[in-house]
């Protein structure tokens, strides 16, 4: 993973997390690089709960709903040369 400014760059298997005050909107701008066929797989969540998985094939804006503050985290977990991490599934997150 690399940070550029307010750019993350996911690169193979990769997680960030960061604590946020309030509820609101997660604004995400994805532009995917592609591997083979196969399309970079994005897991959010926040605290202990699933947001959802999202495919990006192609550049998109999407916006994510954050009902309360707390820990979000986004999740790469389809690095394409380590088949194990395709199957990686998202459980809880806990704070430690």
């Amino acid at each position: 993973m690399t940070i550029e400014g307010e750019k993350v760059f996911f690169r193979g298997f990769s997680l960030i997390s960061m604590n946020v005050c309030e509820a609101g909107e997660l604004l995400i701008d994805a532009e995917p690089q592609l591997a083979g066929t196969e399309a970079p797989r994005l897991v959010i969540g926040l605290n202990d709960e699933s947001l959802g998985r999202r495919t990006i094939r192609q550049r998109e804006i999407f916006r994510i709903p954050l009902k309360s503050g707390g820990k979000v985290t986004l999740g790469y977990f389809n690095d394409y040369y380590q088949s194990e991490a395709r199957v990686a599934s998202y459980e809880k997150f806990k704070r430690i």
